[in-house]
């Protein structure tokens, strides 16, 4: 699932604390209480139940298929945006005491949610009992202190996206394995085709994580009482610097990723390839079709050779809000919905994404050969990808407030204002001072 627009409405307030956990810290937002539950939630076949689930990806089908099988729970789909309208929406509605039983809600966004108290802790309901069913990495996203938050539902492993044309015209006769080698075929492309770029460096907190996230460093982690916050970590700078190494050398196209000028790149073999998640693959399809069946996918670059660190742009997740008076009913649609075998295959042909499951790694649409890239099924790359993706990422309390910033920032460095390694240590100046203010406790990553 693509990361979508960032949350505008929702800011750290006064009131908001800080409480400890082994694992990811909870903030408690003043103000937002949960109600309680009742004791009959699952229904009838005579009596049935309803809940209602705000998405924006029209899972119908599975919903009626579920229905079909729980004749004593209805589910009502509310259609909404995606993102961070959705999202104000929600906290409001946390706030009130009146959010949805069920909501989907992006992995990076997820800790936001979790801090206001508002997400029922599906491990009494028996989540813990199926955490072998999930990914690890994915579990890890969705779960603190012995709490599961929501059930990770969609994943993004990534790969690298090559136009086979392009890099055989101009000179690159080895798909690159490691981002040193990327470099070297970067610098050789430019050199035989001086108004074409090989690579991009989008001005882009996400893509800036997911390099760092392989390269082993981590913007945020949860230690006892405090967050570490860690944008000028070590695996930052060398992330950081090269990039920026690839900037200064003109050998890198660096206009945002998934939009026009971008695409436009891609249709004009301006720009030959990229690293990015799977979900990309439908968007090339869609928005570059001059071309179709030139593009192939191969594992992405890695920064020590010979190993395999992943990790993931994008991802989302379904949450049960605390305030839901079905909460055994809610919870079952939404283990349903992630580990049935039939709703997998749904998910993914309505456009949630990868499976997080181990079992919906075979489910048969992951077989399918891709036209676009000449028949290509790209099934192991991303199997790979997502069995590589280290487990303690961690997203903080505030990324949609980050991301936001570290755009803007992004975006002066790489018109020439500052460097990206200044905008790394910006923000973490900017986010300490953010989290202090809000009482929170946070430090300097070790």
């Amino acid at each position: 699932m693509k990361h979508t627009a960032t949350l505008e409405a929702f800011r750290l307030r006064t009131g908001l604390r800080f409480a400890a956990v082994a694992a990811v810290a909870a903030l408690a937002l003043g103000g937002c209480a949960a109600t309680g539950t009742t004791s009959d939630s699952q229904g009838t076949a005579e009596n049935p139940v309803t809940i209602t689930m705000w998405d924006w990806v029209d899972s119908s089908e599975a919903i009626k298929l579920f229905e079909a099988s729980h004749p004593n729970i209805k589910v009502k789909l509310d259609l909404v945006s995606a993102g961070g309208p959705t999202y104000a929406k929600m906290f409001a509605a946390i706030k009130a005491g009146n959010a949805p039983d069920v909501g989907l809600i992006e992995l990076n966004t997820l800790p936001q949610f979790i801090g206001t108290g508002g997400l029922l802790d599906l491990n009494k309901y028996g989540a813990n009992d199926i955490k072998s069913d999930f990914l690890p990495w994915a579990w890890s996203q969705v779960s603190n202190a012995g709490g599961v938050y929501a059930l990770p539902l969609s994943a993004s492993p990534i790969g690298y996206h090559y136009n086979t044309a392009l890099l055989a015209k101009y000179g690159v006769t080895k798909i690159p394995t490691t981002y040193a080698e990327l470099a070297t075929a970067a610098a050789t492309y430019h050199k035989n085709n001086p108004e074409g770029y090989l690579i991009d460096v989008p001005p882009t907190a996400n893509y800036l994580a997911l390099l760092t996230w392989q390269a082993g460093g981590r913007w945020f982690k949860a230690s006892g009482d405090e967050w570490q916050v860690g944008f000028t970590s070590a695996q930052s700078k060398e992330v950081a610097d090269y990039l920026q190494g690839l900037v200064d050398a003109k050998l890198a196209f660096t206009e945002a990723s998934y939009l026009a000028p971008w695409y436009q790149a891609l249709s004009n073999g301006t720009l030959a390839s990229f690293v990015g998640p799977q979900w990309a693959d439908s968007l090339l399809s869609s928005q570059v079709t001059s071309q179709a069946g030139t593009f192939a996918i191969s594992t992405a670059p890695q920064w020590t050779a010979g190993t395999q660190v992943d990790g993931q742009e994008g991802g989302g997740s379904l949450a049960v809000f605390k305030n839901t008076t079905h909460p055994e009913a809610a919870y079952t649609f939404v283990k349903w919905m992630l580990t049935d075998p039939q709703a997998q295959s749904l998910n993914f042909k309505s456009g949630y994404g990868w499976p997080t499951t181990t079992s919906g790694g075979t489910i048969p649409e992951l077989d399918a050969k891709l036209p676009y890239f000449k028949d290509q099924n790209p099934k192991p790359i991303y199997s790979a990808s997502n069995a590589a993706t280290q487990q303690d990422w961690q997203w903080g309390p505030n990324y949609a407030t980050v991301t936001t910033d570290l755009n803007g920032l992004l975006a002066k460095a790489l018109s020439g204002q500052s460097t990206i390694w200044q905008a790394l240590q910006q923000e973490q100046t900017t986010e300490l001072a953010r989290l202090k203010a809000a009482g929170i406790n946070a430090t300097t990553a070790p």
